[in-house]
């Protein structure tokens, strides 16, 4: 098999041009796009080459971000023992952020092992959105992880609707609707209708695109 094209380009990459946003931004772009392709016979070989030691590891983290916000639902593969060692491998390396999308993937692969940590890793950021001494900034990015992990989870939409209080910041509380849009929740839409009253004024618009774009709750709302 040979590398797919942004793959060569990659690992030639020197690690002060992958620490570029522009740069990681055009590999996470190329992984977007190789992953809706479908051409999942050469993930093999993508995986164990994110862990050669002359692949980048901004680079390694932007092709993880890529593949996981658009790897296809459902779409399964057989990876090789040397591809699932580079995944471990690549989970002692990264930051907390690119891990836990390569948790996510990893369980969408049928990596083993791997949904128990996904589940630890989604305790801990539910913990941490619920911790009112934490800041906005580390809840923000507890949400981030949950609707990563759980973007149809009814529950999940449920827990991050319970940090928006009357005692939230507006910006904290439209952070929050902003991640709410992206999951795929069926009852999210009644949810975010009827938790309207506790909203702060000013983050009520980002609330209400959320309840606009769900037939269930505009009916539910008007």
């Amino acid at each position: 098999a040979h590398p797919t094209p942004f793959l060569t380009d990659l690992v030639a990459l020197s690690n002060a041009a992958a620490d570029q946003p522009a740069v990681r931004s055009i590999v996470e772009l190329a992984a977007r796009n190789w992953a809706l392709s479908g051409a999942t016979q050469d993930l093999d070989l993508i995986l164990t080459q994110l862990v050669q030691p002359a692949t980048p590891l901004a680079a390694a983290e932007a092709v993880v971000a890529g593949l996981a916000a658009a790897w296809p639902a459902r779409t399964t593969v057989r990876l090789s023992n040397a591809a699932e060692k580079g995944i471990v491998t690549l989970l002692t390396t990264i930051s907390p952020s690119a891990r836990g999308k390569l948790l996510k993937l990893a369980g969408m692969w049928g990596v083993k092992g791997i949904d128990e940590q996904l589940k630890q890793l989604t305790q801990a950021a539910l913990a941490t959105l619920a911790d009112p001494k934490a800041t906005d900034s580390a809840r923000l990015s507890a949400a981030q992880q949950i609707i990563e992990f759980q973007p149809e989870s009814d529950e999940a939409a449920t827990k991050l609707l319970a940090a928006i209080n009357a005692n939230s910041s507006p910006q904290f509380a439209t952070a929050v609707f902003e991640l709410l849009a992206q999951s795929q929740a069926k009852a999210l839409g009644p949810a975010v209708v009827a938790k309207l009253p506790q909203v702060p004024v000013a983050a009520r618009p980002a609330a209400l695109r959320i309840v606009l774009a769900k037939t269930d709750s505009t009916r539910a709302f008007l």
